[in-house]
């Protein structure tokens, strides 16, 4: 609480503020979809990403310079790009507040969701988009202090993202000791806006979970979407043009 006053009003949250508002600057206006649909619990699909593809996956975005969690991002711009035609896609990107801060020490949930903007162009390849996901996350983390709901406020209830994404790569599996077996589930990741991309998994096991607003998605849409989504990573993991991943 007593970080929360000191940053309200500084002229670091006055920064911060101006830095994720000029992801939107030369963006037309579009109303977030809340104002209308609402938010509510989505339909789901899940798919299990295969173990060969995942240890690809990290190996070559090494390569590449980036950590893994940022061709995930990718892939979901490059898709959204696909899907809509919008150049300048914005990622929902959880962030977690707790780290460096007196919250690490208290038991609390302390997270914000903050802007990836990623530029897609026609041609672009998945190595690109890597390392554009991974500057917008660097620029963007920067200024992770600053509430989203003020964000909203200040862009005059705007929409500010595209899809969510977010990655969890530290799922462990439960270990409750010998002779007990634990099989987690989650069935909803909470009210969704349009769609969310949840990725979730311990080394070489990675699930991805699609939630989409029962208005704007079906099940069988969100089947599609995954299905997309992994022949996308897939392919561009080892072919450079986008055009190529999409035909």
């Amino acid at each position: 609480a007593l970080e929360d006053r000191a940053y309200d009003g500084s002229a670091q949250q006055r920064a911060d503020g101006a830095r994720l508002r000029a992801a939107y600057a030369d963006l037309p206006f579009e109303a977030a979809p809340l104002l209308h649909l609402g938010l509510q619990i989505g339909h789901r699909a899940q798919r299990t990403v295969p173990a060969a593809l995942v240890r690809t996956l990290r190996t070559v975005t090494a390569a590449w310079g980036a950590a893994w969690p940022d061709a995930l991002n990718a892939a979901c711009a490059a898709q959204w790009h696909a899907r809509t035609g919008q150049q300048a896609v914005l990622i929902a990107a959880p962030v977690m507040l707790r780290l460096g801060s007196a919250a690490a020490r208290v038991p609390c949930m302390r997270m914000n969701l903050v802007p990836l903007r990623i530029e897609v162009h026609p041609g672009d390849d998945l190595a690109t988009l890597t390392r554009r996901a991974q500057a917008a996350r660097t620029h963007a983390q920067g200024a992770a202090p600053y509430r989203l709901e003020r964000l909203w406020a200040d862009l005059d209830r705007r929409r500010l993202f595209g899809p969510e994404v977010n990655v969890i790569p530290f799922a462990a599996p439960l270990d409750l000791g010998p002779g007990l077996e634990v099989t987690r589930d989650t069935p909803a990741s909470g009210p969704v806006e349009d769609l969310a991309f949840t990725f979730s998994g311990w080394r070489d096991d990675l699930t991805v979970t699609a939630d989409g607003h029962p208005a704007l998605h079906t099940p069988q849409s969100l089947e599609a979407l995954l299905d997309d989504l992994l022949r996308r990573l897939h392919t561009g993991l080892r072919v450079p043009a986008l055009r190529e991943v999409s035909a």
